[in-house]
């Protein structure tokens, strides 16, 4: 159990000959996965159920992911820019930090938190006196000692990591920011008067994450840090952000878990990033559906709900309320994956097209993936999401940028879906009680 075989894994968009390009997975057996997995299950259980591990950070954790995040941070920004304020966003990048993360760290807050002595005894065995070697044209290098970092492939590697990595968030809560973590993605924001303010708090928490570096192994990579300036203004000038005589940039557009937000929040740029993810997709089935090709169409539809709908999915909600001529930077290549797909006429109206693949067209789409959010919403267990839920539904001002959360309580009401505050225990939900029409239901 204690040594691994790295198998190394190529990084898109990295040169080939450089060994930092590739990713080393440990191949484990079948029973230590198993293992792993149960003392896995019983740290998450215990850590979670004490609430050691902050609620910004929402990696690994049942029912949480990027969206919870990314609905924290768009409503936050949508509301800065309903009120004309302005929002300073800083992204830090930690430079491998699963290779370099201190084991002593996991140990540490392992200790503070008092769990069992045998799972203590469990993970410090695990964690030390690491070997490894490579295997190369059939050939195995000598072993190697491994003094630092959390093996990656194991199932309770996640657990070691957010664990570790917990320590920031406690850091950033002495501030008065925001902020959201998603494993070693860290982001800070800010509501603030002038760039200096900002730059300012901004400069304290780098030093103290500098200090918790020097101990704990990890350290941010100062040049992949990007600080972007989200306001309402056009010609708002861009100043960069230099710490420690290294410049932070100052970026026009920033992408944060696989959304890319811009200056304006129009998320133009992103839909011309996904236009072009689209393309590159639509050759898959350009081929499937050549002349050659007998592949049946519902196969093909298959396909194209898979590659191509797959891919718009993600963050739709979100992305969706922008304006109707960048959204059909998306629709354009969806559109003709459909057609595609059917062997169509390029003269063959759109209504067609979508009544005989069965698929919905991207208006249809948006609302479906509001409507997903209500249950999420309502039911999520993480206490900021929960918040900004019951901030939205008892503020009376109306945002004049609505927010995915404001769309989607918004399609609530619609529905006759209607949440307010209650003490009685009939179907509450947290601190909310929903009562739903039975008409809609019949």
């Amino acid at each position: 159990m204690l040594e691994k075989r790295p198998y190394c894994t190529y990084k898109p968009n990295k040169p080939l000959d450089k060994v930092s390009s590739f990713r080393p997975i440990s191949l484990l057996s079948c029973v230590s996965k198993v293992l792993e997995k149960i003392i896995a299950k019983r740290i998450m259980w215990f850590v979670l159920k004490n609430q050691h591990i902050s609620n910004n950070q929402v990696a690994f954790k049942a029912g949480q992911g990027t969206i919870d995040a990314l609905l924290h941070f768009e409503l936050y920004l949508a509301t800065a820019l309903s009120y004309k304020n302005h929002t300073e966003v800083l992204s830090l990048d930690f430079e491998k930090a699963f290779d370099r993360i201190g084991v002593h760290v996991v140990l540490r807050q392992l200790n503070k938190w008092r769990v069992g002595k045998k799972v203590y005894a469990f993970v410090k065995s695990f964690l030390t006196k690491r070997t490894f070697r490579v295997k190369i044209n059939g050939k195995y290098s000598d072993r190697t000692s491994l003094y630092n970092g959390i093996p990656q492939g194991s199932p309770i590697s996640v657990v070691f990591f957010i664990i570790a990595f917990d320590e920031i968030s406690k850091i950033l809560q002495k501030y008065q920011l925001h902020h959201s973590i998603y494993a070693d993605d860290v982001l800070i924001f800010s509501k603030n008067n002038g760039l200096l303010e900002s730059q300012h708090k901004f400069s304290k928490i780098l030093d103290d994450i500098a200090v918790w570096s020097e101990g704990s192994g990890a350290s941010i990579s100062y040049e992949k840090c990007n600080i972007i300036h989200i306001c309402r203004k056009k010609n708002y000038p861009d100043y960069d952000f230099i710490y420690n005589n290294v410049v932070i940039k100052n970026v026009k557009q920033l992408k944060i878990l696989g959304i890319t937000f811009n200056k304006t929040l129009n998320f133009k740029q992103h839909c011309l990033d996904l236009r072009k993810k689209l393309n590159s997709r639509l050759n898959i089935i350009k081929y499937l559906t050549s002349k050659n090709s007998r592949i049946h169409t519902e196969s093909l539809i298959n396909v194209t709900r898979s590659l191509i709908l797959g891919v718009i999915d993600y963050g739709l909600s979100i992305y969706g309320q922008c304006a109707k001529t960048t959204r059909r930077l998306v629709i354009t290549s969806y559109h003709t994956a459909i057609r595609r797909s059917l062997r169509a006429f390029p003269t063959t109206p759109i209504k067609n097209l979508l009544a005989e693949s069965g698929l919905p067209s991207i208006d249809e789409r948006f609302k479906q993936s509001t409507l997903r959010l209500i249950p999420k919403l309502y039911l999520t267990k993480n206490s900021i999401l929960h918040k900004d839920v019951k901030n939205v539904i008892t503020k009376k001002r109306v945002m004049k940028r609505p927010s995915a959360i404001f769309n989607a309580l918004q399609q609530a009401k619609e529905i006759d879906i209607f949440c307010k505050p209650t003490i009685n225990i009939q179907f509450l939900l947290r601190n909310f009680l929903i009562t739903l029409n039975r008409a809609q239901i019949l």
